[in-house]
């Protein structure tokens, strides 16, 4: 039975002059070392005492001390010391100094003493790069890996062990830990990888703490979590300190190998190094200790055996076990460079790389197993080429004949090695296939590993069986050289595209073959589609789909069966390209030819889906909760919501056993109501990421997305800034209008395009909900709701019987409400909200309605369809709710359901409050001028149809859809795009229209934004720069992509860039600072100092003022820290003058309140900004 080792944080380690720290669990005292508290000495004393104090701990998991695995037999080790029935080990052989690292699978020592102390004493001695389940931090002590989620308490993440074997105490201020391919190390080896690594183009260093150190003959854990968590920060009284938490360095172990893990000491030495091959799940890779070897049988020539292997039990903290009795390391397997589809008719060589394990490899026991398609294995042998290289590294290589293939198939293969004492391996994990050779080759001690986990609740990691390619298919059937091309192979395609899916699938995209995939199909609409919306899950290796993109560990496919109007295979791609062109933190997509089993199945657009890679790469940690908007109706951030019912309406993407995330959640809805501590206008402007989410609204209007208020979104809670961003997702309602090209909106349908309901840029408040009753030209039309409307969870996953009961309280509730009174003057509907109409209002205003927009068609002599008549001939605007009163509670109300409820509740407050609304309005107006009025997106819809078209034709007919991507095309470009021009800048919402919503264009001479320091002559308590940047017209400033530098700078100086969606209402101001912690406390002063009418106020000064985070130039020094840092860091202050700098390059006028004005290339206002230095 797998045993899984609980890591507790807390404790000391011994250091020279002190006596033998204990484990978790010591008293203050204790840890400090000596007999009186700190805080009774007198203050130099006390300084000396802290700082011996902190020299004395070994930093860790517990800094070292309180790391407590629980040894063979249920005892336990403490850290600095081995378990009692083993002898102190030696260290490890001493290398000759070294310029590059060692080989893979060996550890190098810089024999070199270093000055003044032991410090070349230090090295790597165990890690686990694959740890699913086997070492688990406590709930408390935090989390971050593969077992763990993505943050939060608990978790099992990856891990490095260090090990001072020598009798002084090491500090490790200075030292770092550094990841490098194996390319960047020295490796010179230049095979093409194939088998999906993860790991091309890492090169990261970690720096420990300034007061870490490392006891005699102690060890030290960090963890590979990629936090970045050092713990420096630790409060706690001088008497009684708290334990330090663990260390998370800022990168994570990958699990296929390839890299090279480096210890390297102040002066830049490398003093070890480890190259890691392919990790096994739960089995850790170290040094093994001699006399656990002994004791176990196991057969190991020490003149050839790597100084690291794999271990048979982790033991963090403490003595190394025995070694695994496994064949030679199988470094890789790889096909010689050439095309990344290797062409029918010549034969498919393949290289495998190998290094001594235990015992010299034997060259008669090296082969190559292989299968076409879904045949069965075939064997090659594969003799040993050229001589060892410079790691040690043995090259065999085996050609698969190409008789064995045809163009367009699947070739997938495997290595089998075995050492002179009769060990054997093999890599990747045999498939079920394989038999008794499985047995064999994958040690049962691993296996065992790896189903270990499921003891402890957690279901093993699936894993790989092959590496392979696909050979390139004939030339008449790639179609279009413009799009990638996607292979899926799969044994039962019809399982694979089920609610449940089905795993064993194949994918090959590029040069790299994805083993063991899991498919199934995904939407709630979409599920009963003929061709499936589908997702992916790739099993420990991530999928690769750009040079410049990080990978993925899974993926959707977007099929565009449906789309509202003519479809044009392109609504969604084309509408997350424009909305990572605004800023928008929204997913790559793209087209991609699909083949299936060798054959053409579809064109698909790759949907990057959103998890800890898509956080990590738009700079958002991971370990901050993310929740998936799933319901219709109950995910719209409603507030009285049950708690216990937030999981049958949301989808937890990460930290799935922090309970607490659900209670933020459910706090964040209330608050929306008014029922937190801040009013909602002050709610939305202090604990919403405001320009993110001004972006995201104003993106999605312009688009006309019309599927966006109740669900196809994410909620994220930004782990330090404790800020909500709601991100996008599922985009293929935009561009939507519910008729065919040239036609007239039905009545049984939404009416998009050419209704106030839909069309207004208010859309998702509580006047314009996404389901109700539809005030249309021709008559008010109901929404049927019936009892499959809204699901939640549930569609795909089990929910809880109190979910679904839930879900039918509701509908009752819906059902039984009576309609509520209409607004004065708006036409009777003609039934009430929850059941339907057969047909429009035979009313007289209705047919004078329909009338006045058929003769407006008529004069305008532009487009006479009826569709582009009613859109700018609404005739009922509903007046607002909650303008005048955007503070409103309604926790006293119950949330509106059915068609009534289909808003959303976070729209409505920001469209409620005066100044968030006037941001939002002023970004959309500058998106409209630069995407529509300036034909951007039109540009992007014709390449994209010139791109796609040959495809989507085949699609058509090969899904028998009847459809033709001309006539998508032309009603994006000759229906959608102008009538939404005209909508948004013209005759309906411009600032001349009949509802004049947007304000006119931005022009510079309207940008009169002082920068101002934050409190006068008032010290800032860190080195951080914030500012004020006060708005002194009378229209909101779009900032968006603006820049602040110090005066006189020039354009090298223009390091501060003001994020997208930044906006300043008017006569209003925001904050704009490097450091969120270090704004809000001088803005706390500001507050303090103007309540007691100190000198220091700021003038208009408020507690609602939006923050913005500047993002720093790249390459800055000091710059923002890596994603799990913490608030972004800051350099040098902001000493002197600032000036605001426009995208152009052009200093912007200070307008009135900031002095003069000045030209372009001024000072704005002559602000002086004080140096901030750290109290």
């Amino acid at each position: 039975m797998q045993r899984r080792v609980a890591i507790v944080a807390g404790g000391t380690a011994r250091a020279p002059g002190t006596t033998q720290g204990r484990g978790a669990g010591s008293s203050g005292s204790e840890m400090a070392g000596a007999g009186a508290p700190i805080g009774n000495a007198p203050p130099r004393q006390q300084q000396q005492q802290q700082q011996q104090q902190r020299h004395s701990r070994t930093r860790g998991v517990g800094r070292g001390g309180g790391v407590r695995p629980a040894a063979a037999g249920g005892r336990t080790a403490r850290a600095g010391q081995r378990p009692p029935a083993q002898p102190p080990a030696a260290p490890p052989p001493l290398a000759p100094a070294v310029a590059e690292p060692g080989g893979g699978g060996s550890a190098t020592t810089d024999s070199v003493a270093e000055s003044g102390g032991g410090g070349r004493d230090v090295y790597i001695s165990e890690l686990m790069a694959s740890n699913q389940g086997a070492v688990q931090l406590p709930a408390d002590a935090g989390g971050g890996g593969r077992g763990g989620g993505g943050g939060g308490g608990g978790g099992s993440p990856d891990w490095v062990e260090l090990h001072n074997w020598g009798g002084d105490a090491v500090a490790l201020q200075g030292w770092k830990l550094r990841l490098l391919d194996d390319d960047e190390s020295g490796d010179s080896s230049g095979s093409s990888s194939s088998n999906g690594s993860s790991s091309r183009g890492r090169n990261t260093t970690w720096p420990f703490p300034a007061d870490s150190s490392i006891a005699p003959d102690g060890y030290l854990v960090v963890y590979a979590s990629g936090k970045n968590a050092s713990g420096n920060g630790t409060s706690g009284s001088a008497a009684a300190p708290p334990p330090p938490p663990p260390l998370h360095a800022s990168f994570k172990l990958p699990a296929e190998g390839g890299v090279v893990l480096q210890l390297v000491a102040p002066d830049g030495a490398v003093v070890s190094s480890v190259q890691l091959p392919r990790q096994y799940a739960n089995v850790s890779f170290g040094v093994p200790a001699a006399a656990a070897t002994a004791a176990a049988g196991v057969k190991r020539d020490p003149a050839a055996s790597a100084q690291l292997t794999y271990l048979a039990a982790p033991t963090p903290g403490a003595g190394n076990a025995a070694p695994l009795a496994t064949g030679p390391l199988i470094i890789s397997l790889s096909r010689p460079t050439g095309p990344s589809r290797p062409p029918a008719g010549s034969d498919l060589p393949v290289n495998i790389t190998l290094r001594p394990n235990l015992n010299p490899v034997d060259g008669g026991g090296v082969s190559l197993a292989y299968a076409v398609n879904w045949g069965p294995e075939q064997e090659l042998a594969a003799p040993q080429v050229g001589q060892a290289g410079p790691g040690g590294e043995l090259v065999f290589t085996a050609a698969i004949p190409a008789a064995a293939f045809k163009a367009g198939d699947m070739v997938r293969w495997r290595a089998r090695a075995a050492d002179t004492a009769g060990y054997r391996s093999a890599f990747p994990r045999p498939p079920p296939s394989a038999g008794a050779a499985a047995a064999e080759e994958w040690p049962a001690a691993v296996a065992a590993a790896a189903a270990g986990t499921a003891q402890g609740g957690q279901e093993p990691e699936p894993e790989p069986h092959y590496y392979g390619t696909a050979i390139a298919p004939p030339e008449d059937q790639i179609i279009t050289p413009d799009v990638p091309i996607l292979e899926w192979f799969s044994p039962d395609a019809d399982a694979a595209t089920t609610v449940d899916g089905a795993r064993g699938q194949v994918l090959v995209y590029g040069s790299t073959l994805y083993d063991n995939v899991a498919a199934r199909r995904r939407g709630v609409t979409a599920l009963a589609w003929p061709k499936p919306k589908l997702k992916f899950s790739l099993p420990q290796q991530d999928f690769k789909y750009s040079d410049t993109e990080p990978e993925v560990s899974e993926f959707g496919l977007q099929s565009f069966w449906y789309e509202l109007g003519e479809r044009s295979y392109m609504k969604e791609p084309l509408a997350l390209q424009f909305m990572r062109e605004a800023g928008v933190i929204a997913p790559h997509s793209f087209h991609v030819h699909v083949r299936l089993n060798g054959g053409f199945y579809g064109l698909f657009a790759f949907v990057e889906v959103l998890d800890d890679t898509y956080l990590r790469r738009h700079g958002l940690p991971p370990s901050g909760p993310l929740f998936k908007s799933v319901s219709g109706e109950l995910s719209n951030l409603r507030w009285d919501l049950p708690l216990k019912e937030y999981p049958s309406f949301w989808e937890k993407e990460n930290r799935e056993d922090v309970a607490a995330d659900w209670e933020a959640l459910r706090n964040f809805s209330r608050g929306l109501a008014g029922g937190g501590p801040l009013p909602r206008s002050q709610l939305v402007v202090q604990s919403v990421n405001l320009p993110s989410m001004i972006n995201n609204m104003a993106a999605q209007t312009l688009v006309n997305n019309m599927d966006r208020c109740t669900k196809n979104f994410f909620m994220y809670l930004h782990p330090h800034t404790r800020e909500w961003y709601m991100l996008p997702w599922d985009m293929d309602g935009s561009f939507g209008q519910d008729n065919g090209l040239g036609g007239k909106t039905g009545l049984d349908n939404y009416c998009v395009l050419a209704c106030e309901q839909w069309n207004s840029p208010l859309y998702c408040d509580s006047e314009h909900p996404q389901d109700l009753s539809r005030v249309t030209p021709w008559g008010t039309v109901s929404v049927k709701l019936n009892d499959n409307a809204y699901q939640g969870a549930a569609v795909r996953k089990p929910s809880t019987p109190a979910g679904r009961r839930s879900r039918g309280l509701l509908q009752e509730a819906a059902a039984a409400e009576p309609a509520a009174p209409e607004e004065p003057g708006a036409p009777s509907s003609s039934t009430s909200a929850g059941t339907s109409t057969s047909g429009a209002s035979t009313s007289l205003e209705a047919r004078r309605a329909r009338r006045r927009a058929d003769d407006t068609a008529a004069q305008a002599g532009i487009n006479k369809s009826p569709m582009y008549a009613a859109g700018p001939n609404i005739t009922k605007f509903p007046p607002p709710r909650g303008w005048d009163n955007p503070d409103r509670v309604t926790l006293t109300e119950t949330s509106p359901n059915g068609p009534a409820g289909t808003y959303n509740h976070l729209y409505d407050a920001i469209l409620d409050t005066n100044a968030t609304r006037a941001m939002y309005l002023r970004r959309l107006r500058t998106l409209a001028d630069r995407f529509l009025a300036s034909g951007r997106i039109a540009q992007m819809a014709n390449e994209t149809y010139s791109r796609i078209k040959p495809l989507a034709d085949l699609d058509a007919k090969k899904w028998n859809s009847g459809t033709s991507i001309d006539r998508g095309y032309k009603q994006i470009t000759t229906e959608f795009l102008p009538v939404r021009t005209d909508q948004l800048l013209g005759s309906l919402y411009g600032p001349t229209g009949r509802r004049p919503l947007l304000p006119a264009s931005q022009e510079r001479a309207q940008v009169a934004v002082a920068v101002e320091p934050l409190l006068g002559e008032v010290a800032p308590p860190a080195p951080a720069v914030t500012l004020r940047l006060r708005n002194n017209g009378t229209d909101a400033v779009d900032l968006s992509g603006w820049q602040l530098r110090p005066a006189g700078a020039g354009a090298a100086g223009a390091n501060l860039t003001l994020p997208a969606g930044t906006v300043v209402a008017p006569s209003s101001s925001l904050l704009a600072t490097t450091d969120l912690d270090t704004a809000r406390e001088l803005q706390r002063r500001a507050e303090a100092a103007a309540a007691a009418g100190g000198a220091g106020a700021a003038a208009g000064s408020s507690a609602a003022e939006p923050y913005v985070q500047l993002q720093r130039a790249p390459g800055l020094a000091g710059g923002a820290k890596a994603a799990e840092s913490g608030p972004a860091g800051s350099v040098g202050g902001s000493a002197g003058k600032w000036e605001l700098v426009e995208p152009s390059g052009a200093a912007a006028d200070a307008g009135a309140g900031a002095g003069a004005a000045v030209g372009a290339g001024a000072a704005v206002g002559g602000v002086t900004v004080m140096q901030q230095t750290k109290k």
